[in-house]
C-alpha cells in the first residue's frame, strides 16, 4: 500500500511538472489578452488627442506624440525629423488652415505586436480645411486620406514611432 501511494505521488508530481506550465502559459495568454484591451482604449484616447490637437492648432502638444525616432513617409519621401523640425511644420500648417472637419471615415483598425510593445492603427480619415487665398476669398480643400500609425510602448507611454500617409 506505502509503494503504491508513493507510486501515485511520484506520478502525479511529473504530470504537474507538465500541467503546471501549460495552465501557467494559457493565464498569462489571458492577462496580455485583457491588458491589450487597456492598451487600446489608451491608443484610442491618443488617436482622439490628436484630433483635438489639429482643431486648436497645438502643434507642441502634437508633436510630444510622437517617439525620439520618429518617422515619416509622405508623397514617396521617408523623413525622420526632429521633435523641433516636426513642430515647426506642423506650426506653421495650422497657422495656415482653418480645420472645417477632421474626422474617421471608418472606425481605426488596431492590431498589437505578440509582446504587445507595439501597435499599428491604420485610419481612413476626411479632412477639410478653409485656405486663406491671398487677401479676399477663401476656399475649401477636401482630402480623404488613409494613413498607419505605429506606436511603440515606451517607459512615458505609447509614442508615435513612423506615420505613414497617402491620400486620394
Amino acid at each position: 500500500m506505502q509503494f503504491r501511494i508513493r507510486h501515485l505521488a511520484r506520478k502525479s508530481g511529473a504530470m504537474l511538472r507538465y500541467v503546471f506550465p501549460i495552465f501557467l502559459l494559457i493565464s498569462c495568454r489571458n492577462v496580455l489578452h485583457t491588458n491589450l484591451e487597456k492598451e487600446k482604449q489608451e491608443i484610442l484616447k491618443l488617436e482622439a488627442e490628436q484630433r483635438t490637437f489639429h482643431l486648436t492648432k497645438n502643434a507642441r502638444l502634437f508633436t510630444n506624440l510622437f517617439s525620439d525616432n520618429f518617422l515619416s513617409i509622405n508623397k514617396g519621401v521617408v523623413d525622420s525629423p526632429s521633435r523641433q523640425e516636426s513642430f515647426e511644420k506642423f506650426d506653421e500648417y495650422f497657422k495656415r488652415v482653418e480645420f472645417v472637419k477632421w474626422e474617421d471615415d471608418h472606425e481605426p483598425i488596431i492590431h498589437f505586436s505578440d509582446d504587445g510593445s507595439l501597435a499599428y492603427v491604420v485610419v481612413q480619415k476626411i479632412v477639410i480645411v478653409k485656405m486663406p487665398r491671398g487677401t479676399g476669398n477663401a476656399s475649401n480643400d477636401t482630402t480623404h486620406f488613409a494613413w498607419l500609425n505605429i506606436y511603440k510602448k515606451t517607459d512615458k507611454g505609447w509614442k508615435i514611432d513612423c506615420v505613414t500617409s497617402t491620400n486620394k
